[in-house]
Formats: C-alpha cells, sequence, structure tokens
C-alpha cells in the first residue's frame, strides 16, 4: 500500500479472538455505564455538563434570594435546596459553592422554623469550610454564626459558646463587624 514491506508477523488465530472479545467486552462496560448513566436523567432530559449543572445551580441560587426577599419564602427553600442538590452534583458535594448553597438553604430553613432540618445543614457547610477551604471567609463566618444562633436558641448553650467564639475571632480577624458598620453606617 504505502511501498513499505510488511515486516510484522500475522497475529495467531487464538491471539486475535482473544483480542476481540476483550474489545466486545470493554465496549460493552462502557456501553452499560453511559446507559446508566443516561436512565438518571428525568425523561425527556438530555445529560448535563457539569458546566450547565454550575450554571443551573447559580440561576438557582438567585432565584431563591430573588424569591426571599419578595417573602416567597417556600419557593426560596425549593429554589435554595435545588441549587445545593445541584452543586453536590457538579462538584462532588466538597467545593466553596456547595458550602455556600448548604448556609443559604439552612438559613432559610432556619428562617421558616425548620430549625432541624436547618441544623446538619450548617454542620455540614461548616464541615466542608473547615476540611477544604480554610476558616478565612465572610461566607464561613456566616455559617458559623447562623449555627451558633441556631444552638442558642435550641438551648444548646456550649456548642452555641464554641461556634460563637469561632465567629467572633474570625469575624475580627477578617474585620467583618468594621464593614458591616461601614455599610450602615
Amino acid at each position: 500500500m504505502n511501498g513499505l514491506p510488511n515486516t510484522r508477523k500475522p497475529m495467531p488465530m487464538k491471539k486475535l479472538a482473544l483480542a476481540a472479545c476483550l474489545i466486545v467486552y470493554q465496549s460493552a462496560q462502557l456501553y452499560a455505564q453511559a446507559s446508566q448513566a443516561w436512565d438518571a436523567q428525568p425523561l425527556g432530559a438530555t445529560p448535563q455538563t457539569s458546566a450547565s449543572v454550575l450554571e443551573e445551580a447559580d440561576n438557582q441560587r438567585a432565584a431563591a434570594v430573588k424569591l426571599f426577599g419578595e417573602s416567597k419564602y417556600d419557593a426560596a427553600v425549593a429554589a435554595a435546596k435545588r441549587a445545593a442538590e445541584l452543586f453536590e452534583q457538579a462538584d462532588g458535594g466538597e467545593s466553596a459553592e456547595t458550602a455556600k448553597a448548604l448556609s443559604l438553604l439552612a438559613y432559610y430553613y432556619d428562617f421558616t422554623g425548620q430549625v432541624n432540618q436547618a441544623e446538619p445543614l450548617f454542620r455540614r457547610a461548616v464541615s466542608i469550610w473547615e476540611k477544604k477551604h480554610g476558616a478565612e471567609s465572610v461566607d464561613y463566618f456566616d455559617a458559623l454564626r447562623r449555627y451558633a444562633s441556631l444552638l442558642h436558641r435550641k438551648k444548646r448553650d456550649d456548642a452555641a459558646e464554641k461556634f460563637g467564639r469561632r465567629a467572633s475571632e474570625l469575624g475580627a480577624r477578617l474585620k467583618v463587624w468594621e464593614h458591616a458598620t461601614a455599610k450602615t453606617g
């Protein structure tokens, strides 16, 4: 074909058959994995890329904030819950965006009187900040402060004091109080 002599020895028939079987087996495994991923999607949906999931999560979070500002609390909780689910789906549940989404949902649950649903979300958000993203963030400060407030209202004063102290120390380091008073004063 290309003018060069063929110096490769022909593959024995047994090896050729084994190689073909291996290729078919691997193709079947890949097909099964793709089929499972496709089946997990709602009917009529197309699989989403991580970027499109993140975009939808951002949109849901923005909608939640808007709805909350309009006093549409049930709708805000639903949108915040969907945003948290999408962030977890997109990043495995360990990103700063997931922690922020969980903290927002926890705040909305707490605000609407659903403190038992809020507490584990605050705890998880705080844990993600501490383990993965360092503890020098205003978002982490908000989660600590709100979690401490919830614990105090549940009469768990030792835990409330612990998280409240951490929030105060972080607020002082970040100079959060100075920024808050500068905006309002």
